[in-house]
């Protein structure tokens, strides 16, 4: 199974050899969602490229759900697909006591050298 994934306009992923990641990446982070709930709590889901799957029968984990904060601090999740991290984003912020919907639009934030497609919560 691939070790490294790229994420496609369609929001599906393609093995990449690992030249062609780096060659690809160029070291953005792709956000699918983030949200801070009230003063304490941030909720991020993200497309790592690396497959965090160790098991050879497994889907590829690709995406990371993850709380920093409050009653739930460090509490993770990871996925195979662009909707199933769309899903756990959203999963996550309720757990936390946040407020989402799913209309998603897209956003370009140079000053982090990052792409978004963001959650518009």
């Amino acid at each position: 199974m691939a070790s490294f994934f790229k994420l496609n306009d369609d929001h599906t992923t393609s093995p990449l050899s690992f030249d062609e990641y780096f060659a690809w990446n160029k070291g953005e982070v792709i956000v699918v969602g983030k949200q801070k709930i009230g003063k304490d709590v941030k909720v991020s889901t993200v497309f790592l490229g690396l497959n965090h799957s160790y098991r050879e029968d497994e889907e590829p984990l690709l995406f990371e759900t993850m709380v920093f904060g409050g009653e739930h601090d460090q509490y993770m999740v990871r996925c195979s697909t662009w909707e199933g991290a769309v899903n756990w984003h959203k999963d996550t912020v309720e757990m936390c006591g946040g407020k989402t919907n799913k209309k998603i639009k897209n956003v370009k934030d140079d000053s982090i050298n990052s792409r978004f497609d963001i959650l518009d919560l």
